[in-house]
C-alpha cells in the first residue's frame, strides 16, 4: 500500500535461482504476482573486491542499477557505532586508534583483522556473553577479552584493545 526501500544486501552472493528472482523485482516491480507500490526504491549492495568471495553480475543485472563505490571513513562508522549502541569503549577505541578499524595493507587469505563488521561482532558477541559493559573492566580486563577479540580482530587489534581497556583505570 505504501512506497518502501526494499535493499537487495549481499546481491553478488546470491544463487542464480535468487538473482533470477531479484530481476524478475527490478524489471518487472513483482514478484509472484504481488506487485511493488510505484514509489519503492530498490537498492542492491556488493562487496566488489577480490578479498570477496562473490559471483560477477553480468552486463544485464549491472545495468539495472545505477552504481557508486562508497568509501566510508572512520567518521561514517563511528557515526553509525553510536546509533547502533555500540560499546561506548570499542567507540573510544576506534576514535583514538582510526589504524584499528580495518586493515592498513593487504589481507593475506584466512587471517583475522579488524573491519567495521568484526567490532560490531566482537560487540555484539562481548554482550551476549554477560561482557558488555566494558568500561566496568578498566584496569584488569578479563583475560576472556583477549581470546574472544582476537577471534574477530585479530591479534594485533586485539592486544592494543586489551592495552586499552587496561589504561581506563
Amino acid at each position: 500500500k505504501n512506497p518502501r526501500a526494499l535493499l537487495l544486501d549481499e546481491y553478488n552472493r546470491a544463487t542464480p535461482e535468487v538473482l533470477q528472482t531479484a530481476m524478475q523485482i527490478t524489471l518487472d516491480r513483482e514478484l509472484n504476482g504481488h506487485k511493488l507500490h510505484p514509489g519503492t526504491r530498490i537498492f542492491a549492495a556488493v562487496n566488489a573486491s577480490a578479498e570477496y568471495s562473490v559471483n560477477e553480475l553480468d552486463p544485464a543485472q549491472a545495468d539495472r542499477f545505477w552504481t557508486i563505490d562508497l568509501e566510508p571513513t572512520v567518521e561514517d562508522w563511528l557515526n553509525w557505532a553510536i546509533g547502533a549502541g555500540v560499546d561506548s569503549v570499542i567507540i573510544d577505541f576506534i576514535r583514538q586508534h582510526p589504524d584499528h578499524l580495518r586493515p592498513l595493507r593487504e589481507v593475506e587469505p584466512g587471517k583475522v583483522t579488524p573491519s567495521g563488521r568484526s567490532w560490531a561482532m566482537l560487540d555484539k558477541s562481548l554482550k551476549a556473553m554477560g561482557m558488555g559493559a566494558l568500561e566496568e573492566q578498566a584496569g584488569a580486563p578479563d583475560r576472556l577479552l583477549y581470546h574472544v577479540a582476537i577471534g574477530f580482530v585479530g591479534s594485533e587489534a586485539s592486544a592494543s584493545f586489551v592495552d586499552f581497556v587496561k589504561s581506563l583505570d
